[in-house]
C-alpha cells in the first residue's frame, strides 16, 4: 500500500519538476551570469538541477520502505524548488534596488 502510494504522489510531483528545475535555473543565471560569473558557479547550477533529481529519486526509495509518509516522499522536492526559486528572485530584486 505505501509503495503504490509513494509512487502516485512522486509521479504526480514529477509533472512540477521540469517547471521548477527550469525556474531555479533561469533565476540562478539572472543572479550568477549578470555580473560574468566564473565556471564554479556554472557548474554550481548544473549541481543544483542534479541534486533536485536524486532528491526525488530518493524520496521515492525512503517513502516506498517506509521511512518517510508518501505525500512528504512526493512533494517535498518541488516545494524545495519553488522555495528556492522565491529566495533566489528575492536576492535578485535586493541587489536591483539597491544600485
Amino acid at each position: 500500500h505505501g509503495q503504490y502510494a509513494t509512487r502516485y504522489y512522486v509521479v504526480i510531483a514529477e509533472a512540477f519538476l521540469p517547471a521548477g528545475m527550469a525556474l531555479l535555473a533561469a533565476s540562478l543565471a539572472m543572479l550568477f551570469l549578470a555580473y560574468g560569473t566564473s565556471a564554479p558557479a556554472l557548474i554550481g547550477i548544473v549541481f543544483a538541477g542534479y541534486t533536485a533529481h536524486f532528491a526525488i529519486k530518493a524520496g521515492l526509495i525512503l517513502g516506498q520502505n517506509g521511512f518517510i509518509p508518501p505525500l512528504l516522499a512526493g512533494f517535498t522536492v518541488p516545494v524545495l524548488l519553488f522555495a528556492a526559486t522565491a529566495c533566489v528572485l528575492y536576492v535578485c530584486a535586493r541587489q536591483a534596488r539597491g544600485r
